[in-house]
C-alpha cells in the first residue's frame, strides 16, 4: 500500500474516531440533561435480584404506594427483615448493615420526584388506576440501581407535566388543573 493511501486510512480512522467520540458527548449530555444527574445512593440495592430472583412484589418494599399519597423508600427496619441472616456475606448487604449501626437508617437519595405545587398520589395511580409501577418508573425489575428511565424527568428528578398530561390524555383521565396542582 502506498503512503498517501496509509496516510487516508488513518485520517479516515481518527476523523471517525472523534466522531464517535463527539457523538457520546452528546448523547450523554442529552441524557444528563432530560434525565437530570442520577442520584448516588449509599447502596447498590439490586431490584433485579429482589424483583426476578426473590419474586418480591414492589409493594413488598414500597408498601405504602397502594394506602397513601406516597410510596416511601424502604426502612432499614424492613431490609433487616431478611438480612439479619440471607446475603450477610454479600458486600451490599454488609455495607448496609454497618450503616444501619452505625446510622440508625440508610439516607437514600430520592430517584422520582414532584414539586411542591403538585398532588400526585400512588394510591389513586397504583390501585384505582390500576397502572403498573413500571409504565412511570420504568424497567425497574432490569435494574441493578434504579435509576430515572420514565416519567419525562428532568430538573434534579422532578417528573414533567407534559409526560402526565399525556398519560391522562391516554388513559381519559380527568386533566383539569385542580387534579394535580394544589
Amino acid at each position: 500500500m502506498s503512503q498517501s493511501k496509509i496516510r487516508l486510512v488513518i485520517t479516515m480512522a481518527t476523523v471517525s474516531w472523534i466522531v464517535v467520540v463527539i457523538a457520546l458527548t452528546f448523547f450523554a449530555r442529552m441524557v444528563i440533561h432530560r434525565f437530570g444527574p442520577l442520584p448516588e445512593q449509599p447502596i447498590q440495592f439490586s431490584h433485579t435480584v429482589h424483583v426476578n430472583n426473590l419474586n418480591l412484589e414492589c409493594s413488598y418494599c414500597h408498601p405504602y404506594a397502594e394506602i397513601s399519597t406516597v410510596a416511601t423508600i424502604p426502612t432499614g427496619e424492613l431490609c433487616l427483615e431478611c438480612h439479619e441472616g440471607a446475603g450477610i456475606d454479600h458486600p451490599e448487604v454488609e455495607k448496609m448493615l454497618a450503616i444501619l449501626e452505625e446510622q440508625g437508617e440508610i439516607q437514600w437519595d430520592r430517584v422520582y420526584q414532584v414539586k411542591d405545587h403538585v398532588y400526585f398520589s400512588h394510591r389513586v395511580h397504583t390501585v384505582i388506576g390500576q397502572i403498573k409501577c413500571q409504565e412511570c418508573h420504568g424497567p425497574v425489575q432490569n435494574m441493578t440501581v434504579a435509576i430515572r428511565s420514565a416519567g419525562g424527568s428532568s430538573d434534579r428528578g422532578f417528573l414533567e407535566m407534559g409526560w402526565c398530561v399525556s398519560c391522562h390524555k391516554r388513559r381519559g383521565a380527568p386533566r383539569e388543573c385542580i387534579t394535580c396542582h394544589k
